[in-house]
């Protein structure tokens, strides 16, 4: 009997492609970059060590494709939730108050990940690969700038769009550093819970897009 071709075997391969790519994004939460090895990908996979071999030249190329599939990922559910008529009609203090819940939860639910995410994009030496994430993430902050921008009536700065973009980055930062980073800084200085690290960081971003500022 002929052996089956076509679409059933494609989207065996589609299917085991998704669970590998699923497999390494957990392993890398758990165990890091260094922990993250083809043997215990594999293993959470269900798949063989030469299964993964032969779709990946190496565990970098298995990384570099996880790493844009999860980004990909993210910037789709994005283009679907973040709509600006879905904010239609809310202050710039709710609005920003509820994105920057979003971002805490985004990383407290995935520390580990999104560390080695960081780590692997800082270090990379493949500028194709970089510039393909590094786009991709600058999407999604672009549309986090164009729900602000609803309010812009309530902008001071000369040029709103600026202004939101560095809003954004600058909250970014913050809370990257304080739910990722391992930085006693934070416990000496400012030592803040979740609910206190949104509220401040919403008061950070609303008070500079609101207030007089200096050419």
């Amino acid at each position: 009997m002929t052996p089956p071709t076509g679409e059933p075997q494609q989207e065996r391969s589609r299917r085991t492609l998704e669970k590998l790519l699923k497999a390494t994004t957990e392993v890398l939460e758990q165990h890091g970059l260094e922990g993250a090895t083809i043997p215990r990908i594999a293993e959470r996979a269900g798949v063989s060590v030469g299964s993964v071999y032969r779709r990946f030249d190496d565990k970098d190329a298995l990384f570099k494709a996880a790493f844009l599939d999860l980004i990909e990922r993210a910037a789709e559910t994005n283009r679907r939730n973040l709509r600006p008529e879905t904010f239609a009609g809310m202050s710039l203090e709710v609005i920003t108050r509820a994105l920057v819940r979003a971002m805490v939860r985004q990383f407290r639910t995935h520390p580990g990940l999104l560390r080695a995410l960081e780590h692997f994009l800082q270090h990379h030496p493949d500028l194709v690969f970089r510039k393909r994430a590094l786009g991709l993430i600058a999407e999604n902050y672009g549309r986090i700038g164009e729900i602000l921008l609803i309010c812009r009536d309530r902008i001071s700065h000369a040029d709103p769009g600026r202004a939101v973009r560095f809003a954004i980055v600058s909250a970014v930062t913050i809370i990257q550093a304080r739910t990722l980073e391992n930085d006693t800084v934070w416990e000496k200085v400012a030592a803040l819970d979740d609910e206190e690290l949104e509220r401040e960081s919403t008061n950070l971003v609303v008070a500079y897009l609101t207030q007089s500022i200096c050419s």
